[in-house]
Parts: C-alpha cells; structure tokens; sequence
C-alpha cells in the first residue's frame, strides 16, 4: 500500500493502546521478566501485521525504528521490555504518519 488513513492508523494505535493497558491491569507492577519479553516481542509482530502490506521501497534504506530506538544490531536477541515497547510503538506510529498518510 502507498498510503493509509488516518482513520485505519488511528485503530491501531487504539489497539496497540488497549494492548497496553490489558497488559498493565493483568500483571500489576511486578512482571515476570520472561511475560514481559514474550509479550512485548508478540506486540511487535502486531505492529508489522497491522501494515504488512506497506511499500516498502517508501520507507528507504536507512535506518527505522527497530534499529534506531532500541539499538539492535543484525543477530542481537530481541526482548523487548514495556519501555522499549512503549518507545518503539510512538516512533514506528510516527513513521507510518509520516510517510503513509
């Protein structure tokens, strides 16, 4: 896709968001390190679901919010915590505006 509405991106930042707050009713303040990890990696698979079909030749070759917010390097595990999710989401939101809308 070329582009998306703001309506379409608005949904699913309001999914992401509801995500968020099932997550913090549900686990209270203390988390397992492991949930939290495999929930976070999982909300991330979401992100990339709800905009599958992006072109990505709009994007470009240089960096995006994977490798820039969180500082992954090619084979570097990824586990996420609720602040990397948090930070990502904002950021890869900000993108999809930016260059789909």
């Amino acid at each position: 896709m070329k582009t998306y509405t703001q309506d379409y991106v608005d949904a699913c930042r309001a999914r992401v968001e509801a995500d968020l707050r099932a997550y913090r009713k549900q686990v209270g303040k203390a988390p397992s390190k492991e949930f939290e990890v495999r929930f976070f990696n999982d909300q991330v698979l979401l992100l990339d679901h709800m905009f599958v079909h992006r072109l990505t030749g709009i994007e470009g070759k240089d960096g995006n919010p994977l490798n820039e917010v969180l500082k992954l390097r090619v084979g570097d595990d990824v586990k996420l915590s609720e602040a990397d999710f948090v930070r990502l989401s904002k950021v890869f939101f900000a993108a999809i505006e930016k260059k789909y809308l």
